[in-house]
């Protein structure tokens, strides 16, 4: 939400989460998470929020974020903090 001309919290209409070896071998191993990963390292999208901004521009659950602007991304609250600064660079 903008007020004052800068960016309060940006609403990502995701669920992050930092994705390691052993996440990936857990999600992959659990028939109930509903998710296959590959990657070993980066920000799985565990669920993105249906009808939401995400869902509409095509991001799915599963996807993994591995840059943000060329910029190397390996912590879930890297992703807020990179997003949060690239909008208030915009409003």
């Amino acid at each position: 939400m903008a007020s004052q001309g800068k960016v309060d919290h940006a609403y990502l209409s995701i669920q992050l989460l930092t994705l390691t070896p052993e996440v990936k071998q857990t999600l992959n191993s659990d028939p109930n998470s509903g998710l296959s990963v590959t990657e070993d390292q980066g920000v799985l999208m565990a669920r993105v929020m249906p009808g939401s901004p995400a869902a509409k521009a095509g991001l799915r659950a599963g996807g993994v974020i591995q840059q943000i602007d060329g910029k190397a991304v390996t912590q879930a609250d890297e992703v807020q903090s990179l997003v949060k600064t690239l909008l208030s660079t915009v409003i």
